[in-house]
């Protein structure tokens, strides 16, 4: 029997314990319910000197209930999936939901919000795990990690692969399958130079094993991502034209998406208070939300409450055209769910249609940041300061790198001094954006 075959078999199994979980709910007369049940297959393999370090084989099976009775919620799960174990979740969720306390904003989405048309985004190409294939793939990673001279060492070289497919069903007569699958391939390496070590390295991963990168790209570019941080000097504190390099650009929106949380703007907590319709961001820029993209891993047509995801412009023309609600927020906030109860999916930045030399061009002078360390942001007031690490920009040419820095701000001023943003969009990040060049923030140094 092929994987293909056998995984078949398996979700009907999937499908018969979630049936009988659904009888079983509406017997004891719950309001409201949604259960789910989870398979998953994974394997991890580490090298280390060309020596194996890790291999981790995993396989995960759960199910899960969420119940409310007169908005009461209850929850329980478990990795006993025979009947009796089912049965005895489902009861301790409801004994549960006798306890906690009310709330008119719990259960599942509207009728009118619910979804009723599956989709898949042809992301499930499944394959066995094979231990030796992927340890001989971590020891030629590591193998070539090693050809240059200022590498010192590899500190570790990670293979993984798994799938899984899950069974969504609730009490409001939704029923559909889940299913997906990862490859993934990194390296983690020490440069030394005239006694100063930095490190770096390289992470990507995708759907298929077949579209992966080379290994000798991976290297390079953690070659990339780790040499050239030798020599890196302090600067003194200054305002800088900054720009963002695409594998931090997304923090940026990830402030945006903190600020526009329907819970946040509910509680009024947000550093973006009441901003409906506020203009922001620059008026070129333009970020569409589209959860139905093929071929994406963070594709999904329907959130954890049957919510049916939605493509909008979350930013038009620079204004505040949506905020990220869920089912529980939007009844909070008396307006229309969007589905994000699982939080954000495929965000589409515009971009300035130039490249990256040419976003450095037009900083002439700056800074490039190319690492952020921590998440940076204030929620309640949208002030920024976070460590950075990149390199100083003289007239177009990078000339040296830089570290112990800190850039501090508000996120509201950082949006508004938005120049540029080139066209160096990463295809593996579920924000797509290019790199961010930002007229001027201060930069704290020595």
């Amino acid at each position: 029997m092929d994987i293909q075959e056998r995984l078949q078999k398996e979700e009907e199994k999937l499908r018969t314990v979630v049936e009988k979980a659904l009888d079983y709910i509406i017997k004891k007369n719950v309001d409201q319910a949604l259960v789910s049940v989870v398979k998953s297959t994974g394997l991890t393999t580490s090298v280390r000197n060309q020596e194996t370090d890790v291999v981790k084989f995993s396989k995960r099976r759960e199910f899960s209930a969420e119940l409310w009775n007169d908005h009461h919620k209850g929850s329980a799960s478990t990795t006993d999936l025979s009947d009796d174990a089912i049965y005895k979740t489902i009861d301790a969720a409801i004994d549960i939901s006798k306890y906690t306390e009310k709330d008119v904003y719990n259960g599942l989405a509207e009728d009118e919000d619910l979804q009723r048309e599956f989709q898949e985004f042809d992301t499930f190409y499944p394959e066995e795990p094979n231990p030796e294939m992927q340890i001989s793939r971590a020891m030629e990673l590591e193998k070539l990690s090693l050809g240059n001279k200022k590498i010192k060492q590899c500190n570790s070289a990670n293979v993984a692969c798994g799938y899984g497919q899950s069974i969504f069903a609730t009490t409001k007569g939704q029923f559909y399958t889940t299913r997906g699958s990862h490859y993934s391939d990194s390296i983690s390496l020490t440069a030394e130079e005239n006694d100063q070590m930095e490190q770096g390295g390289s992470y990507h991963f995708t759907y298929r094993s077949d579209i992966r990168w080379k290994l000798e790209d991976i290297v390079k570019e953690a070659f990339d991502d780790t040499i050239p941080k030798l020599g890196a000097q302090k600067i003194p504190t200054q305002n800088l034209p900054v720009i963002f390099d695409r594998d931090v650009a997304p923090n940026i929106f990830y402030w945006l998406v903190s600020g526009l949380s329907g819970r946040a703007q509910f509680k009024k907590v947000s550093y973006l208070n009441d901003c409906l319709g506020e203009t922001i961001l620059p008026e070129w820029l333009t970020v569409t939300e589209d959860p139905y993209m093929l071929h994406e891993m963070s594709s999904c047509c329907v959130d954890s409450s049957g919510s049916k995801t939605t493509k909008r412009n979350i930013i038009t023309n620079g204004s505040v055209s949506s905020y990220i609600l869920s089912a529980y927020s939007a009844r909070q906030l008396k307006m229309k769910n969007t589905g994000n109860g699982d939080g954000i999916y495929n965000w589409l930045i515009t971009n300035s249609g130039i490249s990256r030399n040419d976003l450095i061009k037009k900083m002439d002078t700056g800074l490039i940041i190319k690492d952020m360390m921590g998440f940076g942001l204030d929620p309640l007031t949208g002030d920024i300061s976070v460590g950075v690490r990149g390199f100083m920009v003289n007239h177009s040419e990078i000339v040296y790198p830089v570290k112990e820095i800190t850039i501090a701000g508000n996120a509201r001023d950082i949006f508004k001094n938005i120049v540029a943003i080139s066209n160096d969009i990463d295809p593996e990040s579920s924000v797509k954006t290019g790199s961010i060049l930002v007229d001027s923030i201060k930069i704290a140094g020595k």
